[in-house]
């Protein structure tokens, strides 16, 4: 089975390296490169792409992906804002907030989720990368606050349990039981 993956792999790369004479099918293996989490394929393909077709969004928004994947933040971070500046959608807002989220934290990015935060708040999402930015920034007790807040003032039951559910999964991440355990209590 394992020599299965490793011919499929192998047979994808070369795919890849000779897919100049299909570019039909650039979408597709794209989507496949960053599906399978294959950094150098997705960034040869999207090249590829943007050769013929410069300043399409959704290459775009691929590209941010397709750095995020390199761990590439800062240029994706950049590339994420110019999108969201130019939509200014809750998608964008997401897309924006998941490459600040991806990178290292700072006070411009803590003020600038934030700020998408409240713009369109109650977004779960939107919460959920804010507060993952917050706790692996060591600040698990505010990511907490964030979410409790959020319970606080959703009325919908189904939603509160999503989000105690953020409350006590993201103490567990962080390897803090004590504190999922006082969360599970919490919100019995």
């Amino acid at each position: 089975r394992r020599g299965n993956a490793k011919s499929a792999l192998e047979a994808f790369r070369t795919a890849v390296a000779l897919s100049d004479a299909i570019p039909e099918m650039f979408p597709e293996m794209l989507a496949y490169s960053l599906h399978a989490k294959l950094p150098g394929e997705a960034k040869a393909i999207l090249d590829k792409l943007d050769k013929l077709g410069p300043g399409d969004k959704l290459l775009a928004k691929q590209r941010v992906a397709t750095l995020i994947l390199l761990k590439q933040n800062e240029d994706a971070v950049r590339l994420a804002k110019s999108i969201y500046a130019e939509e200014q959608s809750q998608d964008a807002a997401l897309f924006y907030a998941n490459a600040l989220s991806r990178s290292d934290a700072n006070a411009d990015r803590d003020q600038i989720l934030l700020q998408l935060r409240h713009r369109f708040a109650g977004n779960r999402d939107l919460l959920t990368l804010y507060c993952g930015y917050l706790v692996r920034s060591g600040r698990l007790d505010q990511a907490v606050i964030e979410i409790d807040g959020e319970i606080s003032r959703t009325p919908d039951k189904s939603e509160k349990y999503a989000l105690a559910q953020l409350a006590i999964g993201f103490p567990l991440e962080a390897g803090q039981p004590d504190m999922a355990e006082a969360q599970v209590k919490k919100y019995q």
